[in-house]
């Protein structure tokens, strides 16, 4: 997969492309402060799309977007490695 992003004046818009089928997952992207301290999230289930495009709402600007890729919110098993991007 490959994640990058985009400021946005209500935040950030995350963007993720995905490279096998993924239908039926969660798609998360996390945006973090400086201090690693969680500042908002977003998610999205997927349907085998190839890109995905997360509106992450913050007024704080943060240093870092996490993206990870579950079987589900409740089971919370990867299906692959998170990705990270700093901004």
């Amino acid at each position: 997969k490959s994640v990058s992003s985009d400021k946005t004046q209500s935040g950030y818009d995350v963007i993720v492309d995905l490279t096998k089928s993924t239908e039926n997952y969660v798609l998360i992207a996390a945006l973090y402060d400086e201090k690693g301290n969680l500042i908002s999230a977003e998610s999205a289930d997927t349907d085998g799309e190839a890109q995905y495009v997360l509106n992450i709402q913050s007024e704080k600007a943060g240093k870092s977007i996490k993206v990870f890729l579950w079987n589900s919110i409740s089971d919370i098993m990867p299906i692959c490695e998170s990705g990270e991007i700093y901004i």
